[in-house]
């Protein structure tokens, strides 16, 4: 039993070694706790097994038997814990372990050819455009560039001979209060057009943007809250990161849901976690937005670079370099980036890819676009 307990921590303790140098992620390396505390509990149990052979049959079979279940489950842990960080490192997913096996290849070339055998359009591959009363709304936005709206809805025109895609919007702040008006401004746009909006932010307790959002409708909207509740769909991204164990972010999430009517799903932690929340939220849109095809849907991404405190600055740039291509070719969505005093090399990154890009503290980006 002590010879395969050390086996287990020796050999988790060279793979998790392994990955954090490649690495920054101490909630990967955390998982590691789990199967220490199995293995030395089992051989604790192991060695008062010993001392119970001369007692009691009984007692030495039971304890036995206890510790060698312990062993056995600090392994099964373990391979579960390989295989997360497999589906983190190579399919930049963070799914439930019994969902793992849908993102492998064999699973993913017979969805592929499902789809060919059956052509008819579906929901995921079939955007819808941006309506022009949503497009005309957005071009008397006083900090968005009305070329950038146009060349937004030009994309997402009823052509033959053109690709429906995405557009995209970068905005880096000083504060986090300055970040709120324009996006209070974007999102009630989509609102009041009959468009959802999917909310994702890393640097705070979503609640804070829900209680102005839901204030800026009373006071902007049409209609009552809850005919557009249903269109908002919110990830709280902050609280699985640095919420830790403050009970007053589960207070807010339980009022959020019964005062505002809007389901909050936790992000699973890390950034490929971060990225399988965005995949949820673009399917709960279907399940609870009752219109027929996926509708032109406004996305924000809010302080994604926060979690770099937690994972390397290299995620966070694979981050981007995956969700701006994916979500543009997706068609159907505006793609908003809000950080909040990130580093030059993360803001020239962000303007690369991004169809229109503001500073805050820079007048000369003010209302300017970079295409």
């Amino acid at each position: 039993m002590l010879t395969k307990g050390l086996a287990i921590l020796g050999f988790a303790l060279a793979f998790l070694t392994l990955v954090a140098r490649e690495r920054k992620s101490p909630y990967t390396i955390n998982s590691i706790y789990r199967t220490v505390a199995l293995v030395v509990v089992g051989l604790v149990l192991d060695v008062l097994s010993d001392l119970l052979v001369d007692i009691s049959d009984i007692a030495f079979a039971g304890v036995s038997v206890a510790a060698k279940v312990l062993l056995f489950s600090a392994a099964i842990s373990l391979i579960f814990d390989i295989a997360s960080i497999y589906n983190q490192q190579v399919h930049f997913r963070d799914d439930p372990g019994y969902k793992v096996l849908k993102n492998s290849a064999f699973m993913r070339k017979r969805k592929a050819a499902r789809r060919l055998r059956n052509p008819q359009p579906t929901y995921e591959h079939t955007a819808k455009r941006m309506p022009a009363t949503l497009a005309a709304e957005l071009k008397a936005l006083t900090f968005l560039d009305p070329a950038v709206v146009e060349e937004a809805e030009r994309r997402t025109a009823d052509t033959s001979d053109q690709i429906r895609l995405s557009a995209s919007l970068a905005y880096v702040a000083t504060a986090i209060k300055n970040v709120d008006a324009k996006l209070l401004s974007i999102a009630g746009a989509f609102l009041k057009n009959g468009c959802p909006v999917q909310f994702i932010t890393c640097i705070r307790h979503p609640a804070e943007f829900l209680v102005q959002l839901r204030t800026w409708w009373k006071e902007n909207g049409q209609s009552d809250w809850s005919e557009v509740n249903k269109r908002v769909i919110v990830v709280d991204a902050f609280t699985p990161h640095f919420g830790f164990t403050d009970s007053i972010h589960e207070e807010f999430e339980y009022r959020v849901k019964k005062e505002f009517g809007v389901y909050v799903a936790r992000s699973p932690r890390s950034y490929a976690g971060l990225h399988t929340s965005a995949a949820w939220a673009f399917n709960r849109i279907r399940k609870q937005y009752e219109v027929e095809g996926r509708p032109f849907t406004l996305v924000i991404y809010e302080g994604c670079h926060a979690l770099v405190d937690l994972e390397s600055v290299e995620r966070y740039r694979l981050f981007l370099r995956h969700v701006f291509p994916s979500e543009r070719v997706w068609g159907g969505m505006l793609t908003v980036f809000a950080e909040i005093g990130i580093p030059d090399a993360e803001q020239r990154l962000l303007r690369s890819y991004a169809d229109l890009f503001i500073q805050d503290d820079d007048p000369s980006t003010r209302s300017g676009a970079e295409s």
